[in-house]
């Protein structure tokens, strides 16, 4: 019921819902250029030795540098064999080492 009332009204009150919304993109829009400064990173960057090994892996064995960390939580109904074939049939495509 309540989709059809915001319906009607939005069929009833076009001019309204579209100065509304050009409203609201120009109030939030004139903050879009100050987001880069205030937004850098999403904080997760470590300090220290791992940094060191991180950079030694990408220049050494071309390991990038940012790499993707998938994370597995393997459940004690899940059979181990049917983990390692869901796991080695991505790792195939994708070129990389299969397990």
């Amino acid at each position: 019921m309540g989709f059809q009332k915001l319906a009607a009204i939005t069929y009833r009150y076009p001019i309204v819902i579209i100065l509304f919304w050009t409203l609201f993109l120009i109030i939030f829009g004139s903050y879009a250029p100050k987001l880069s400064g205030v937004l850098k990173d999403h904080g997760l960057l470590p300090n220290g030795a791992y940094v060191k090994v991180e950079h030694i892996l990408s220049s050494e064995f071309h390991v990038l540098e940012a790499p993707i960390i998938l994370v597995f939580e393997k459940k004690r109904t899940f059979p181990s064999n049917n983990f390692n074939i869901s796991f080695s049939k991505p790792c195939f495509y994708c070129g990389a080492l299969t397990v």
